[in-house]
């Protein structure tokens, strides 16, 4: 549910945007702690949407914690940044699928070298971003994610983990899959319908479809 397309389409839900708690990861099969959450805001009806997400987020870490569990995440994303990550997304997407052919064996080890979640076609974007950053391909793109990467830090408010490989992820993920098998395809890994989401089709980000296409072929 963390996903950068997914709290796009979230963005216009309420006016003026409000909050999103979300795992960049998949959530353990355990769920969340619901009778802690109720309780807590049984208790605490005057909470704002900010201290009671803070709460859901340090329950949830809290509860995997004691059971033991490593990797698992949760962040708490600001919607009323999205648009101005989506236009961030837009000038980044543009300048890497521009360089691609050039810089294509670092480009390709980067996203190799990138932190991913149980969905493998998933990766972290400020992961994704601040090896890019290190990577100083040339100024153009390295200025582009560091505006991403400071958009990013606005987007995404709190996020906890239980330890493991997934505290270093900045709290937010993005479709990006690798054709690396003879039995996907790049139409089965974007399953003919990802262009279709709000966050490329409707003229938000459309040139991350076209690099990660180009990426794939």
């Amino acid at each position: 549910m963390g996903m950068t397309e997914i709290a796009y389409e979230f963005k216009d839900l309420m006016n003026p945007p409000g909050i999103l708690i979300a795992s960049p990861e998949s959530s353990a099969a355990e769920g969340w702690p619901y009778r802690e959450i109720i309780k807590f805001l049984k208790n605490h009806p005057d909470l704002n949407p900010l201290q009671l997400s803070e709460n859901i987020l340090t329950q949830y870490i809290k509860f995997y914690t004691i059971k033991g569990y490593q990797n698992e995440i949760m962040a708490v994303l600001n919607l009323y940044y999205m648009r101005e990550l989506a236009e961030k997304m837009e000038s980044f997407s543009q300048e890497i699928l521009r360089i691609y052919k050039i810089y294509k064996p670092d480009i390709k080890n980067i996203r190799k070298n990138s932190l991913t979640y149980y969905e493998p076609n998933f990766i972290d974007l400020a992961d994704f971003a601040n090896k890019i950053i290190l990577a100083d391909l040339n100024p153009s793109i390295t200025k582009r994610a560091l505006d991403l990467k400071e958009t990013i830090n606005k987007v995404v408010l709190l996020k906890g983990y239980t330890g493991g490989k997934i505290k270093e992820s900045g709290g937010i993920s993005i479709f990006f899959p690798m054709v690396n098998s003879k039995e996907k395809t790049w139409e089965d890994l974007s399953e003919n319908s990802y262009q279709d989401l709000t966050f490329l089709s409707q003229g938000a980000s459309p040139s991350w479809y076209n690099f990660i296409k180009e990426f794939n072929k």
